[in-house]
């Protein structure tokens, strides 16, 4: 059995794709009332090519018997062992009132947020009682698959 391997990406969060979309009509705008149209259409390339950039940042997820193994767009890494957890759940919650917003981010209480979109995450309690929010499409899978890790049912 391999490991269980599980994305989310910016785009599937409603308010980023909504803020693209704004950005790029307000550079198409500016783009238009300028008077010096050669100079305006690198920062409108720049704009577009960045804001879409962002949106397609994937955050993985892959679990195996040691660890749940989060990965942002293959740059950044953060190993949880699979035995410093203490208990895992399917939880709502407040992305903008916990972390001020989505993706990477620590808590006011210690908590850390791994999560591209939406307001329900696969909670991790740790031994030492901080909580790790995991979001991605499918929170069962994701559930199972730590549930499996820490049963010792996946492979090394």
């Amino acid at each position: 059995m391999q490991p269980r391997r599980f994305r989310q990406f910016t785009y599937e969060q409603p308010i980023a794709l909504a803020s693209l979309l704004a950005v790029s009509g307000a550079v198409v705008v500016a783009f238009v009332l300028t008077e010096d149209l050669a100079a305006a259409w690198p920062w409108l390339l720049l704009t577009l090519v960045l804001s879409d950039a962002l949106l397609l940042i994937p955050i993985t997820f892959t679990i195996d018997r040691d660890a749940v193994r989060v990965s942002l767009a293959g740059v950044m890494h953060h190993d949880i062992p699979v035995n410093q957890i203490a208990a895992v759940e399917r939880r709502g919650y407040r992305p903008l009132r916990q972390f001020a917003g989505w993706g990477w981010r620590y808590g006011k209480d210690g908590a850390r947020q791994f999560a591209m979109a939406g307001s329900e995450a696969v909670v991790l309690t740790m031994i030492d009682g901080t909580e790790m929010y995991l979001g991605t499409r499918d929170l069962a899978g994701l559930q199972e698959a730590v549930d499996d890790a820490r049963a010792g049912r996946l492979p090394l």
